[in-house]
């Protein structure tokens, strides 16, 4: 299933896979944190990170990129969602709190999604021919 999900993004234009990764990324961080999306979708990780750079939200992008060391500590991130959530289960105390400040960073005040708004206006003003096709 993950591989087919990979597969059917790549269809899309850098900008559409960027808005789809990151909206994906946000609700579900918005609903139960880092982890939240880490053991469901945490196969996007890769495109959620370039996405993130992708649309300059920088804050987000370094955000994520620390969430994503403090449940992986530097390993791959396995395609099976059993082992992601095994790893997002099995945090130390002090990763955890780790893990819970990085929400605070992420939901910056509001939401993840919110957040995110202003980058995906600037691109889409920027990069109408990735988004909208006649």
């Amino acid at each position: 299933m993950e591989g087919e999900a990979l597969a059917h993004i790549a269809q899309g234009t850098p900008g559409q896979r960027a808005f789809f990764v990151t909206t994906l990324f946000a609700r579900l961080v918005d609903n139960g944190g880092f982890a939240g999306f880490f053991g469901p979708a945490g196969f996007y990780s890769n495109d959620v990170a370039e996405a993130l750079r992708l649309l300059g939200a920088q804050d987000l992008h370094k955000a994520f990129l620390e969430g994503l060391s403090v449940l992986t500590k530097g390993e791959a991130v396995p395609m099976d969602a059993d082992e992601r959530s095994a790893m997002a289960d099995g945090l130390s105390g002090r990763d955890a709190r780790l893990l819970d400040a990085i929400d605070d960073r992420l939901y910056q005040g509001s939401s993840v999604e919110a957040a995110l708004f202003p980058y995906f206006k600037q691109y889409a003003d920027a990069h109408p021919q990735e988004l909208y096709r006649e």
